[in-house]
């Protein structure tokens, strides 16, 4: 008895690429997607929105990278109260988006503000073995 593939089964053929440009992918499910990791500048503090108490911290993310950059994070309801229990130097991975918002300065130029809204805050665990200094038995 020969099997033989269904349509099901097979994977669909790419689309050809069309003015030089790449094929567009079905698998991205979510391009607005950031992965940071760092140690917090400061302990962050725990605010209430004036409208429904919904919990905000805002957090500043150094990273470890050539030069430490600083990066703004937003975090709401669950993980703002996590990372309000968090201290200063701490070892941080942030998962979440992109935010840009545009504003008017009193200049009246625009200016641009870019964050990090947090989805999830994750320890990130010391690689270096652990150093026993303490005597045999």
């Amino acid at each position: 008895m020969t099997r033989t593939a269904t349509p099901a089964a097979t994977a669909p053929a790419a689309a050809p690429a069309t003015n030089g440009q790449a094929p567009q992918s079905r698998r991205i499910l979510r391009a607005n997607r950031v992965e940071l990791t760092g140690r917090l500048k400061e302990t962050p503090t725990l605010r209430y929105t004036k409208q429904g108490g919904v919990p905000v911290a805002d957090v500043v993310l150094v990273t470890n990278e050539q030069a430490a950059q600083e990066v703004p994070v937003v975090a709401w309801r669950e993980v703002a109260e996590y990372a309000t229990e968090l201290p200063a130097g701490y070892p941080l991975q942030v998962i979440g988006k992109v935010v840009v918002r545009t504003y008017n300065a009193e200049d009246g130029s625009e200016r641009i503000y870019i964050e990090i809204a947090a989805n999830q805050l994750l320890p990130v665990l010391d690689s270096a073995p652990a150093q026993v200094d303490a005597e045999p038995v």
